[in-house]
């Protein structure tokens, strides 16, 4: 009896050992501790500007007035209102043409005719490429030509012949735009009558405003 009893205490000595060791094997430092797995957030979106190609063509409205000193070269401030054709090709190049009906007015007297911008190149530089599109566009006028008629009854015709660049900025949205051109500056170069030719400099400065559709 006493026997049993002795191994009755040992057996419960031996199960408090047991269950104190346990919490302490799992406080020391090289135990595994079991980490939830780590859920992933949000990925961060990048957002890239795809090059953007020019539309193959745009028609526009266009409006200027130019101030001009009268001189041997240059009658007087010009107008012009007339159609712009625009011909994109690629991402950064765009030709125009251009043909207008075109006036000078001074002391009373003016002259009328047609303006034609023959050669004339820009090079649209993106800005904004979103729902409204942004563009600066330097502008070079290889050869603009004039065909002006005197109003005065004598019959003569006048031609002008000049060169110039500007800067233009375009804002296009659902396929229409409006471009401000603040900066347009001409130099005549060559004036000409039936009777009389003239060769020189003159300096002609423009505002320009165009409205009109893309395609």
């Amino acid at each position: 009896m006493v026997r049993t009893a002795s191994l009755a205490l040992l057996s419960a000595v031996l199960w408090c050992a047991q269950a104190a060791a346990q919490p302490a094997a799992a406080s020391q430092p090289g135990a595994p501790v079991p980490v939830a797995a780590a859920q992933p957030g949000p990925v961060a979106r990048q957002v890239v500007w795809p090059a953007e190609k020019l539309p193959p063509f745009r028609l526009g409205l266009v409006f200027g007035h130019g101030f001009a000193p009268k001189d041997d070269l240059t009658f007087g401030p010009p107008t012009a209102i007339g159609f712009d054709f625009g011909i994109g090709s690629g991402e950064h190049v765009r030709t125009h043409l251009g043909v207008a009906h075109a006036w000078e007015n001074a002391d009373g007297k003016s002259r009328k005719g047609f303006r034609i911008d023959l050669i004339q190149v820009g090079f649209p530089i993106p800005v904004l490429l979103a729902a409204t599109s942004i563009h600066i566009e330097p502008l070079l006028r290889v050869v603009r030509g004039e065909i002006l008629f005197s109003t005065d009854g004598d019959g003569k015709v006048y031609f002008n012949v000049q060169s110039g660049f500007g800067v233009a900025a375009t804002a296009a949205i659902e396929h229409w735009f409006v471009a401000f051109e603040p900066v347009s500056v001409d130099f005549r170069y060559f004036a000409a009558t039936k009777d009389v030719s003239k060769t020189g400099f003159a300096t002609l400065w423009w505002l320009q405003f165009t409205i009109g559709r893309e395609f």
